[in-house]
């Protein structure tokens, strides 16, 4: 399924399985997915959440902060919820509207405006965003006329050494990630 994502919506997906298991959620869920979208600013979707005014990061660490601890970490891989399943299925209708031969993170944005969790429209909608004013704006700043918005090519991963990108309450470097060892 993800052959078809950028490195940045796969980082994504890493990001969202880690926030998952620190805060020991049982799954992946929508609100895990958009903490993944907003740690990476170089990304197509934190530039189209810019663009509004909103700071990326800072929507990050109010999801986290509004997010209960689950009882203990999941045991082995983290699973993606029947929600995230449907937002990662959204962002690949979402890629095909456009008829784009990638899904980049601008996708997985417009696919958790359309079809997140409460956590997630909360979070949009204190943010003043809408679906309809983000898919504008996205296609805009993502078309051939526009300034042709993508995916950086270095990977998210190398982006986060150098410029230590950072969600309150979630490790997203994963040489941190290795050396903190298993949550307690």
């Amino acid at each position: 399924m993800f052959d078809r994502f950028t490195n940045s919506a796969r980082y994504v997906t890493t990001i969202a399985e880690r926030a998952a298991r620190q805060l020991h959620h049982p799954q992946v869920e929508p609100e895990h997915l958009l903490i993944g979208l907003v740690v990476d600013p170089e990304a197509v979707a934190a530039k189209v959440l810019t663009s509004f005014g909103v700071v990326p990061s800072a929507l990050g660490d109010t999801l986290v902060a509004q997010l209960a601890p689950g009882r203990s970490a999941a045991k082995g891989p983290v699973r993606y919820g029947r929600d995230a399943k449907k937002v990662m299925r959204m962002a690949i209708k979402e890629s095909q509207a456009p008829k784009t031969p990638f899904i980049g993170t601008q996708h997985l944005l417009l696919a958790l405006l359309r079809d997140g969790s409460r956590q997630t429209d909360a979070s949009f909608a204190a943010a003043g965003l809408n679906l309809d004013a983000v898919r504008a704006r996205t296609l805009q700043l993502t078309s051939p006329d526009g300034p042709a918005l993508r995916d950086p090519e270095r990977t998210p991963e190398e982006r986060a050494q150098e410029k230590g990108l950072r969600i309150t309450g979630v490790v997203v470097d994963p040489a941190a990630d290795r050396s903190a060892g298993p949550p307690t």
